[in-house]
């Protein structure tokens, strides 16, 4: 089954590379990289703590209720990215860590309260927190190089100085688990759907989903205009490069501060009720602007000329990136 997404190597940063992905991000909204410096032991190393924490008992991962902080534990059908669809919630559970950090004497802290299984894990989860972080500084750099921004106004940068390592954001590293399908689920429609039809809600994410594992993941392809599957399996091969396969997608808070340019394009998580199959796992890093920055036009041509659009529609109060987001998190949850 080929992919729907398109593949883009990042490893040079140049014109050429921006005006690549740009295409992508305009027309699609996810994009396969190669050349991203991630290395498949930096993903495999993510995926060992994630299941170290999945394989928790349900009261021990009880006790870290994810919070309005958006940070925590979310038990099974406790989230509902599709209320139209789902009456019950989404049938999977998540971790969404915040930054964990080392300090000046070697051992690591975490910015929330973990279970003490997790602090084994620490220091490969805080690597992993970081080469995400410097990915997206570089998809955010490049992309800021197509969109050809005023320089006074921050020119190629004006993208990566709105999202400070060092401030504060919506930016998460969420670890995912879907269970499979059981003979109970089998010929009923709603139990396929894993995680409800939605977009997300920052800048970037980036997922992560290692070859030979479930598949599950469907866009609401704009340009077919029909769901397709992008399969797990077509990422290795077509990257053909050292690196990790990552797919990204633009999300809802640069489409809109873009007018709509960037596209943040409707995905879900459904698996085939027609068998039984295995349970899926990924980890998506959600990249924010700072929770300060104000999703107001910005000054390049490209998106200014999209007149009446997202950030460009008269009359429309200028949100933040982080009022923004506590909009979406309410909405989402019941905490």
């Amino acid at each position: 089954m080929s992919s729907p997404v398109t593949i883009v190597n990042i490893s040079e940063i140049n014109q050429d590379t921006a005006e690549k992905l740009l295409k992508a991000a305009h027309t699609q909204g996810f994009i396969y990289l190669s050349g991203t410096g991630l290395t498949q032991l930096d993903v495999n190393k993510a995926f060992d703590a994630s299941r170290a924490l999945f394989s928790l008992p349900d009261e021990e991962k009880s006790r870290y209720k994810i919070t309005p902080a958006n940070r925590g534990y979310s038990k099974m059908f406790m989230e509902n990215l599709d209320p139209d669809v789902s009456k019950t919630g989404d049938p999977k559970e998540a971790w969404n860590i915040g930054a964990i950090t080392k300090q000046e004497d070697g051992s690591y802290t975490a910015e929330q309260d973990m279970p003490k299984a997790a602090e084994q894990y620490y220091a490969d989860i805080s690597t992993f927190q970081q080469k995400c972080y410097d990915l997206m500084r570089k998809i955010l750099l490049l992309l800021g190089m197509s969109l050809k921004i005023d320089k006074e106004a921050g020119g190629d940068n004006y993208f990566v100085e709105r999202h400070d390592p060092n401030k504060l954001s919506g930016s998460i590293l969420r670890m995912l688990h879907y269970p499979g399908i059981s003979e109970d689920d089998l010929g009923k429609p709603e139990r396929g759907i894993r995680a409800g039809a939605h977009t997300d809600y920052g800048s970037v994410t980036l997922l992560f989903q290692r070859p030979g594992d479930v598949p599950g993941l469907e866009i609401y392809s704009p340009i077919s205009k029909k769901w397709e599957l992008v399969p797990v399996e077509d990422a290795p091969g077509g990257l053909n490069d050292d690196c990790a396969p990552v797919l990204v997608n633009i999300a809802d808070q640069l489409s809109y501060w873009t007018a709509g340019l960037l596209r943040s394009t409707i995905h879900r998580v459904r698996f085939p009720v027609d068998k039984t199959c295995g349970e899926r796992y990924s980890i998506a890093f959600f990249g924010h602007p700072d929770h300060d920055t104000l999703l107001s036009p910005i000054p390049s041509e490209l998106v200014q000329k999209r007149e009446g659009r997202g950030a460009n529609a008269k009359g429309e109060k200028i949100l933040t990136a982080g009022e923004h987001l506590r909009k979406r998190l309410d909405a989402t949850y019941s905490y």
